[in-house]
Order: C-alpha cells, then structure tokens, then sequence
C-alpha cells in the first residue's frame, strides 16, 4: 500500500485508520513478536507525521492498539518484552499533550498486568492495578 501511493496512487495512501488496522491485525494474530511489530508501525507512524504527513498522525485508538497486542501476547518468549512495550507505550500516550487515555485504555493495561506480569508476584500484580484505577480515575473514567 505504501509502495503503490510512493508511485502516484493517491487512492492507496496509507492514513491513521489502515496503519490501526495492521497494528489490531498483529494484536491477533498470535505471531513471535507481533507486539514489537505493532510498536515499531507506531514508532513510523510518529516518525511520517513528525515530517509533515498529518494523515498518519497516531491517535489514542493506535495507542490501544499497540497495547492490545502486548495484552495478548501468546508466545511465552515475548511475554517480558511485551509487558515493557505496553508500559513504555502507556507511559507514552500519558505525556502527551494532544491526546489522552480513554476508559478502553486502563481496560486494556489491566488486562496486561492480568495476562504478564507472574502470578506468582501478586504485590507486584497488585501494586500495577492500584496505581492504574488511581490514574483512571483521575483522567474521570
């Protein structure tokens, strides 16, 4: 799609929405480092809109995303990386100034606490969801 709008084909220029879309495709799609790959198409998607192309800008749905397909991880050998690519995405949506998490967004993060952090740690898995409902609430969700 990329390619084919480079050569001139306006009506194939990827936006916001299909870049969203790939990134809930590898949330489901259960492949090795599908969280990495979404993370990395969020990362270009900053990148294209920070160089002037405001069609790929990422919103807080994108965001989700990413952290979606780091709540679902399936594979045991990315489980750690992902549960540090939702927290630094997370941390990420929280500083900026031109958008904010939404209810979807804690929803998600809790359920990325529940599927990777061990079970076996529950201070920690416990500490994590304290300090999440405090921050819903105070973005008023």
């Amino acid at each position: 799609m990329e390619q084919r709008a480079r050569d001139g084909d306006e009506d194939l220029k990827p936006n916001t929405r299909t870049h969203t879309s790939v990134i809930d495709a590898w949330a489901k799609s259960g492949e090795r480092g599908a969280a990495a790959r979404a993370e990395h198409i969020l990362k270009s998607m900053q990148t294209q809109y920070n160089g002037g192309n405001s069609l790929v800008k990422p919103n807080a749905h994108t965001f989700n995303a990413v952290m979606n397909s780091c709540a679902f991880t399936k594979i045991d050998e990315d489980r750690a990386e992902a549960l540090k690519i939702a927290f630094r995405v997370f941390d990420w949506l929280m500083s900026r100034s031109d958008m904010h998490p939404d209810a979807y967004t804690f929803t998600i993060m809790l359920s990325v606490c529940a599927n990777l952090l061990p079970k076996d740690d529950q201070q920690r898995r416990f500490s994590h969801a304290q300090s999440l409902f405090e921050k819903c609430c105070q973005a008023g969700h």
